[in-house]
C-alpha cells in the first residue's frame, strides 16, 4: 500500500489508511446487494441511482480543507439506457447539480430557483469554474475560499 507523499510513513497513518480503503470495499459490496435488490424488484431498469462519497478522509489535505482530497470526491451515476456503462466525464460539477437533475429527470417543477445545472445537459460543459469555501474546522475558525478552473485552482485562506 503506498500512501500519498504528504503522510508520514508511519505504521499508524499507513493502518489508518487502510482502514479507509477496507471501507470502500464494504460499500461496494452493499451497492451491489442493493442494485441486485432493485433487479428482484423490477425496478433496475427504471431507476437512476446516484452515489457520491463524503468530503475526503480525515486527514492532511483531506476533508475540511479545499485541496483535491477534500473537494475532489466520488460521484458515481448509473442509469440505463441513459448513461453507457464505464462513462467517464471530466466536466465541473457540484453536488448541487444531483438536486437539479433529479428534479429534472422527475418532471417536477420548483417553486424556487434551484442551483447546480442539470447533469445530461449542454449548460454543464460550458461551466468555466466551480467554488467552494470552508468556514470551520469543529470549533476553530478557519475560513478558506477557492475557485476551480479544469486547469488551475486558487485557494484564499482567509
Amino acid at each position: 500500500m503506498k500512501l500519498p507523499p504528504y503522510y508520514p510513513a508511519h505504521p499508524l497513518a499507513r493502518r489508518d489508511w487502510a482502514n479507509g480503503l477496507e471501507t470502500v470495499q464494504i460499500v461496494d459490496r452493499q451497492v451491489g446487494e442493493f442494485l441486485k435488490q432493485l433487479e428482484a424488484d423490477g425496478l433496475k431498469d427504471n431507476t437512476i441511482v446516484f452515489l457520491i462519497g463524503d468530503h475526503g478522509r480525515c486527514h492532511i489535505r483531506g476533508k475540511q480543507f479545499l485541496y483535491e482530497g477534500g473537494v475532489h470526491i466520488p460521484l458515481i451515476v448509473r442509469w440505463p439506457d441513459h448513461i453507457k456503462p464505464g462513462t467517464v466525464s471530466a466536466e465541473l460539477v457540484s453536488t448541487l447539480d444531483i438536486c437539479r437533475t433529479i428534479v429534472n429527470v422527475a418532471g417536477a417543477k420548483p417553486t424556487e430557483e434551484l442551483h447546480g445545472e442539470y447533469l445530461f445537459g449542454t449548460d454543464i460543459s460550458k461551466r468555466k469554474y466551480i467554488h467552494f469555501n470552508s468556514d470551520k474546522m469543529d470549533n476553530t475558525h478557519d475560513a478558506m475560499r477557492a475557485v476551480r478552473t479544469k486547469k488551475h485552482k486558487l485557494i484564499q485562506n482567509l
